[in-house]
């Protein structure tokens, strides 16, 4: 029996997105039979390069802020007309592509070349209809090409989470729910680090991992706030980050906050953790995709045992809050951090410990038994 082909379509570089890394690992892992060809950009940002010899990855140069308009439109193009091109050269059966950006290949190759291909869809944020229209006028009318023939054409519509999937089933309400899914963004099984022990040391250790800016974050908030207590050391690990950011990190030089602007790759965030009390996430809700997100960080957080503090105001989190077990996850006030009471955040007296299981072995099973169809 041969094996069946499937390609991945994905515009930004794989790196910047475990969930799609992972979803190649378990590819690769022997549970599934496929030839897989992802089509994907070039990462600039110097992370270690993801690579399998299970996996056929084709990189385009991908478009920078600062090159002109025709640079970056030549790069668009070679990504868009090559992944077509490689589409008709490898004849898939199956397409995953992720976010709208991504579609127009698919779109020519399952309407006018192979109409049996079975095509696969998921997002890993969520765009309000007004979110589209203020974006660029490609993506708008990539967007078209899915509400006119892609979302029906597809077997598979995924969301992050519950509350995502449900406002994007409202903006798409002709969509067939039986194709409406949730594929969260969980990490792997390996990383699962069990503590199962009362904090003992004088230092409370908080960490944050991830992308920075004043617009979108509280960092300056959070930083402003743990400079003023003496029970905390607040490690910071961002390569992803603002100009006007890492000069505010790199200020701080009394041992309790402490900048890494190379951050830290994937594989290497459990080992990283293990030296960690809580888990830190400052996404500031300021529009439906934050306010319903349940980020990445939150399972890998909690997966190797870190307590979690999130802001209030992001809804996609709360419902992973836990009382009375640790690891801890709880909102906090993060516009008012000078008001709360921490006791209520870091005295564990009478918690019971409750390992958290979050693995992407287990939520990866439905989407693969469709694959396999």
């Amino acid at each position: 029996m041969s094996k069946k082909s499937l390609a991945i379509i994905h515009f930004y570089p794989l790196e910047f997105f475990p969930p799609v890394t992972n979803l190649l690992n378990f590819f690769s892992s022997g549970l599934t039979k496929f030839n897989v060809y992802v089509f994907t950009t070039h990462n600039n940002k110097k992370r270690k390069i993801f690579q399998h010899k299970s996996v056929k990855i084709r990189r385009y140069l991908f478009p920078l802020p600062e090159e002109n308009a025709i640079i970056r439109g030549l790069k668009y193009s070679c990504f868009f007309i090559g992944s077509l091109f490689q589409l008709i050269l490898k004849k898939p059966d199956t397409i995953i592509y992720y976010e709208t950006i991504s579609s127009w290949p698919v779109y020519v190759y399952s309407k006018y070349i192979n109409k049996k291909c079975n095509i696969f869809i998921h997002f890993h944020e969520y765009a309000s209809q007004e979110w589209y229209l203020k974006y660029m006028k490609l993506v708008r009318y990539f967007h078209k090409l899915e509400l006119d023939y892609l979302y029906d054409k597809a077997i598979w519509i995924s969301q992050t989470n519950k509350s995502r999937l449900k406002i994007f089933s409202q903006d798409n309400f002709t969509i067939n729910a039986n194709k409406l899914k949730v594929l969260p963004n969980y990490p792997p099984k390996s990383w699962s680090i069990n503590k199962n022990q009362e904090k003992k040391s004088d230092k409370i250790r908080l960490v944050y991992i991830g992308s920075l800016s004043f617009e979108g974050t509280f960092i300056s908030e959070f930083c402003n706030w743990v400079s003023t207590q003496n029970n905390f050391i607040f490690d910071v690990y961002s390569y992803n980050i603002h100009d006007e950011v890492r000069s505010f990190l790199n200020q701080f030089d009394d041992g309790k906050i402490n900048f890494y602007e190379d951050g830290v790759d994937y594989q290497e965030i459990p080992n990283l953790l293990k030296k960690y009390d809580v888990g830190i996430i400052l996404h500031k809700a300021f529009n439906e995709n934050y306010k319903y997100n349940a980020t990445n960080k939150l399972f890998e957080y909690l997966i190797c045992d870190l307590d979690v503090w999130f802001p209030n105001e992001m809804l996609g989190c709360q419902e992973f809050s836990s009382i009375n077990t640790w690891p801890v996850v709880t909102g906090m006030d993060f516009k008012n951090l000078a008001k709360i009471k921490l006791s209520i955040y870091t005295d564990r007296k009478d918690f019971s410990y409750e390992p958290k299981h979050f693995f992407y072995e287990e939520v990866f099973i439905e989407l693969i038994g469709l694959l396999l169809k």
